[in-house]
């Protein structure tokens, strides 16, 4: 089944599945969000391939996601359009109140809900989600390592990962990140770099990881590491 995504303005994607009995495209709705508007046309792109990875292994309709830094719960109510039903998580309760007001105007509330956190997954119990999703989240955890470990005890066997997140840059770039994030502890990130991306491969099996170079941006998709016969 194939999925395509086009960019009709800077806040509206048109997300168009392949029918399964024949060849044309049917449109399954207008997702008004600003969220593949984050930094332009290489977060779309990342965008676009993840979701081309993850049916290509396993529909996405009728799979169970979690979105981990949800915010406006654009993500999460992209992928509940694509048929799968969705938990938005978010450590904020002011944007989840946004994204329950605009899943109800999208029609969604009966295939994403949304929750707020206080940054333990283990709210939810293991092997819950066939697929976990992160945008510009790792960065912002400040126990990346055990975070990996407690997102992969809540897939479920066979489960997806996709990860879109922000590596180091240079200089001007960490100029322009602290002038544009001068509310929130910016020294505390954990910008990507080789450390990170290392703990992302021990924490799981990665099928595809690609990256931009301006804006740095790192995507990730791959899955849960399943024990071998003698840890089980």
């Amino acid at each position: 089944m194939e999925l395509r995504i086009k960019t009709l303005g800077p806040n509206t994607l048109v997300v168009e599945q392949a029918a399964a009995t024949n060849s044309s495209a049917t449109d399954i709705g207008k997702v008004v969000a600003s969220q593949v508007a984050w930094g332009g046309r290489p977060w779309k792109t990342h965008v676009e391939s993840a979701l081309r990875e993850l049916e290509a292994q396993r529909p996405i309709r009728g799979s169970r996601v979690l979105d981990i830094g949800t915010r406006h719960g654009e993500m999460a109510m992209l992928f509940a359009m694509l048929g799968a039903k969705v938990t938005g998580i978010d450590i904020n309760q002011e944007p989840l109140e946004g994204a329950r007001r605009t899943a109800e105007s999208l029609g969604l509330t009966s295939q994403v809900e949304f929750l707020k956190y206080d940054g333990d997954l283990d709210i939810f119990p293991d092997e819950s989600f066939d697929v976990v999703f992160t945008k510009s989240v790792l960065v912002l955890v400040p126990h990346m390592q055990q975070f990996l470990q407690q997102i992969s005890a809540k897939l479920r066997p066979g489960g997806q990962i996709v990860f879109i997140e922000n590596g180091k840059g240079n200089w001007l770039l960490h100029a322009l990140r602290w002038l544009r994030h001068r509310r929130w502890n910016y020294s505390a990130a954990n910008f990507f770099t080789r450390r990170e991306i290392d703990w992302v491969r021990q924490a799981f099996k990665i099928r595809r990881a690609s990256h931009t170079w301006f804006p740095p941006i790192f995507l990730f998709v791959g899955s849960r590491r399943e024990p071998l016969p003698h840890e089980s």
